[in-house]
């Protein structure tokens, strides 16, 4: 189990509930724009795409914009606060950032489980908690 995914460190222990079993983990970092606006870690397990971590900055949007642009969420199935919401196939959660890129910027994580695994909504939310306040240690937090 890795220790961190794309760069960023978060404790296997919470990452392995969102994973089905395999033999062969893959994590791929797909960066979308050269400034690193959207970047997606794809995590892969014997081939097959099963979970997705975004890190996503957006401009004067709220949570229910960021997961509409979103696939395997669905806006009504998720719950939460204005700043984190989740349900059982992911979740969005506002980064505080000490210096935003500029000032109506967001950076959000965005997790969204794509396999036939089932974790539960709490391990869910307890492992978007932790890798995005990860991020917020990050240097693409710290603009």
């Amino acid at each position: 189990m890795p220790r961190s995914l794309c760069d960023i460190t978060v404790p296997p222990r919470l990452t392995e509930k969102l994973l089905v079993a395999g033999k062969e983990l893959h994590v791929r970092l797909e960066d979308k724009t050269l400034n690193k606006s959207f970047q997606h870690c794809w995590v892969s397990v014997d081939g097959e795409e099963v979970l997705s971590v975004s890190r996503e900055w957006h401009s004067g949007r709220d949570i229910p914009q960021v997961v509409a642009l979103q696939s395997e969420l669905d806006v009504g199935s998720l719950r939460g606060e204005d700043d984190f919401q989740y349900g059982e196939r992911g979740a969005v959660k506002r980064v505080v950032c000490r210096h935003p890129r500029q000032e109506d910027w967001s950076l959000f994580v965005i997790t969204q489980v794509r396999g036939s695994q089932e974790p539960t909504v709490s391990e869910i939310k307890r492992f978007t908690a932790t890798y995005a306040k990860a991020v917020e240690k990050s240097k693409q937090c710290d603009r």
